[in-house]
């Protein structure tokens, strides 16, 4: 049998398998009256009253986005009879949840559960996209599908944006050929949670900085950082910035 011919017979079966683990509608789970619990969620503005469209819904079973009238529809377990859910501004130009903008604990009916939450919509607007150019100093990470400048002062406030939480770090890009700088012998090094060594530097440099978005590989940096001169370039220490950035290695 070809794989081609297996792989038509296998995946269903594993398809089905995973839907009913997923939505616990297994035959002991249909015994004990465990199906799963439809919950509709309706997102509002408190101060307007209208729908938040785009919100997400993070829950145990994942992440939902509410639709263009504010709502969404998730399958839940009914063991535990409650659940934690947190609603998240909406976001566009990052696939990553924006800023919490509420967070409770939902007790589930014995049949459909819904509900409305009113949430401070105010500081959920995307900080605007911008080009900056200047100087930029802070730690530079290098390693396996890494190339993470975490500046020593943060590229915007982002306090008040949907944006808040997220982490503010650049993929630094340089116009030229990197390997002709004189990197030093040995730059702090940091290990990552796959067992990835990643080099760490001190870097001062002159170039355009773009973002907020999603840059980098898989999108895992808010800026770009593209270097036109290194002015700076040596071990990572920790007296480099006047607040030490936070140096560890993306995982978003």
């Amino acid at each position: 049998m070809h794989m081609d011919e297996l792989l038509k017979l296998v995946l269903p079966a594993l398809g089905a398998a995973a839907v009913l683990v997923g939505w616990g509608a297994s035959a002991g789970s249909a015994q004990t009256g465990n199906l799963p619990t439809p919950l509709t969620v309706a997102v509002v503005d408190r101060a307007t009253g209208k729908p938040l469209p785009g919100a997400a819904l993070r829950t145990y079973v994942g992440v939902v986005h509410t639709d263009s009238i504010g709502r969404a529809r998730l399958q839940i377990a009914r063991r535990p009879d409650t659940i934690h859910l947190s609603v998240h501004c909406p976001v566009t130009r990052v696939f990553w949840t924006g800023r919490a903008v509420e967070v409770r604990d939902v007790a589930l009916a014995m049949r459909d559960t819904a509900i409305t939450i009113a949430v401070d919509a105010a500081g959920c607007e995307e900080p605007p996209l911008r080009t900056v150019t200047g100087e930029f100093s802070g730690h530079y990470t290098a390693g396996f599908e890494a190339s993470e400048f975490i500046p020593c002062q943060p590229f915007a406030d982002l306090s008040r944006t949907a944006y808040a939480e997220l982490r503010d770090a650049a993929w630094l890009q340089f116009s030229f050929d990197p390997s002709q700088l004189q990197w030093p012998e040995s730059g702090r090094r940091r290990r990552d949670t796959a067992g990835n060594t990643y080099e760490q530097y001190y870097v001062r440099v002159r170039g355009t900085l773009v973002g907020p978005g999603m840059y980098g590989h898989l999108g895992s940096s808010l800026y770009e950082l593209t270097a036109e001169r290194v002015l700076e370039l040596r071990a990572a220490g920790s007296t480099d910035c006047p607040e030490p950035p936070d140096r560890h290695v993306s995982t978003r």
